[in-house]
């Protein structure tokens, strides 16, 4: 009866979406004069792109003879093919206060915010295990506009560890006895990936063992599922890769060991960032500079929120916390490892924790790549870690090339050298379609009868 009932609503929307949005699509057209960022060389290079209805069918050298089929010309505008946000939690937009002054917004919520600013997809590292995957397996941005789900689902760890205390169900792995049962049963419901939290150095919350972490990364690689370890030391870094892990996410903002990053490339390790967390929320600390996501983030983020800036002046609480030793050379530190580890080849996958601190949905990716350059990654690598090296890492068929999904914006080539360009998209194109972004935003601000649903848990 529930599949009968999902896959009833689905058709139902497909009908209505392509009853209301039928101008929307443009059933086949050519892109001319594109620039696309070739992940291999990193090169710009100048393309033609044949798309029909949602899939790129051709991408040649030269301007093809007039063929009677539409055509757009770029004039040299780059295709970026869609960037996906590899760590986030689709709740909605934090405040420095946590649950006073939070904004809700739901999956849906999330995602049409997220698409709204120009991010394609969404990797939800931690939320509401069967929500958050019977909604990506409904697959909704294929009949209608918003962002795309991938989802871990739950989040692995021990009693009292990370992720228990947050008032959602997860799953406990206390010993190593319970991993293989426990990640076989969520494997059946085909999560995107596996996530299980180590925190060897943290002074109060437990953490799993290095046996119980060895078989969940030996399990994760038998069922061909990626793992993710949210670390919290460059300890547990040496520790997840050293057993296996395919990711590690959260770049610790500490000094970074010598022996890290062959460590981390020999063993094929990538690290999914999440460094904008910190870093913005202290270049928040004494003022409210301007920024390149001001519009983006007074579109999307309730004023409440953003009045509690700066954190000085208004956040009294959170000003010890950021004035400790631990985050003192944050900057200096993440500046080093960054620039070491990309210079040795590692894989740098752009992340922004989005439902933490400054970190807004949609808004929260722009403002980690902001962040990544500013800690000495050039536009172009950034521009791969969260496109290429994403779909490398989910294993999806993404990007400028033929048969892949017509996911792309279009943006000012200068963003190839400066990052902050990538707020100024010109269009977007979900699956071959233009998005109408306005509408997002019922979604992605809601009114008093969709916040009602999400209050009593509906998706929808």
């Amino acid at each position: 009866m529930k599949l009968l009932w999902k896959h009833s609503l689905a058709f139902i929307l497909l009908l209505n979406y392509l009853v209301l949005n039928s101008d929307a699509s443009a059933a086949e057209r050519w892109f001319l004069n594109a620039s696309v960022l070739d992940p291999n060389s990193k090169d710009v290079i100048l393309r033609q792109v044949l798309v029909r209805d949602d899939q790129i069918i051709q991408v040649i050298e030269t301007v093809p003879e007039d063929d009677g089929i539409a055509r757009e010309d770029l004039g040299g505008d780059l295709m970026l093919p869609g960037m996906i946000d590899m760590h986030t939690h689709a709740w909605g937009n934090g405040s420095l206060t946590h649950n006073e002054g939070y904004q809700y917004i739901g999956i849906r919520g999330t995602l049409n915010a997220m698409l709204y600013a120009g991010v394609h997809g969404a990797l939800d590292l931690f939320g509401k295990e069967d929500q958050l995957l019977d909604y990506r397996d409904n697959q909704y941005s294929s009949i209608r506009d918003e962002a795309q789900l991938f989802a871990a689902g739950p989040c692995f760890t021990v009693t009292t560890g990370h992720c228990s205390m947050m008032g959602i169900k997860t799953r406990i792995i206390d010993s190593p006895e319970q991993v293989v049962p426990e990640v076989q049963e969520l494997a059946a419901k085909q999560p995107n990936v596996l996530k299980v939290v180590l925190e060897q150095e943290h002074p109060r919350r437990p953490t799993v063992s290095k046996e119980t972490l060895q078989v969940f990364l030996a399990e994760a690689k038998k069922l061909n599922i990626p793992s993710v370890v949210h670390v919290g030391s460059w300890a547990d870094v040496r520790t997840a890769s050293e057993l296996g892990a395919n990711a590690i996410t959260h770049l610790p903002l500490t000094p970074m060991p010598e022996d890290i990053p062959a460590l981390l490339k020999a063993n094929d390790t990538a690290i999914i960032t999440t460094v904008g967390v910190i870093l913005e929320t202290q270049r928040l600390f004494k003022e409210v500079p301007k920024s390149h996501t001001d519009e983006l983030t007074r579109t999307l983020v309730k004023p409440a929120i953003l009045e509690q800036f700066p954190v000085e002046k208004n956040s009294k609480g959170q000003v010890d916390w950021l004035r400790s030793e631990k985050w003192l050379h944050a900057k200096v530190n993440a500046t080093h490892s960054l620039t070491t580890l990309v210079a040795q080849g590692v894989t740098i996958i752009a992340a922004s924790d989005s439902a933490n601190l400054t970190m807004y949905q949609g808004v929260g990716l722009h403002t980690e790549l902001f962040h990544l350059q500013q800690l000495g990654m050039s536009a172009k690598d950034i521009l791969l870690s969260a496109t290429h090296e994403a779909y490398q890492f989910l294993g999806i068929n993404w990007g400028i090339k033929a048969g892949a999904k017509a996911n792309f914006i279009i943006l000012p080539l200068e963003v190839t050298q400066d990052i902050t360009k990538t707020v100024e998209f010109k269009r977007i194109y979900l699956e071959g379609r233009v998005v109408d972004r306005e509408k997002l935003l019922t979604y992605a601000i809601p009114d008093w009868w969709q916040y009602s649903k999400l209050l009593i848990g509906v998706e929808d």
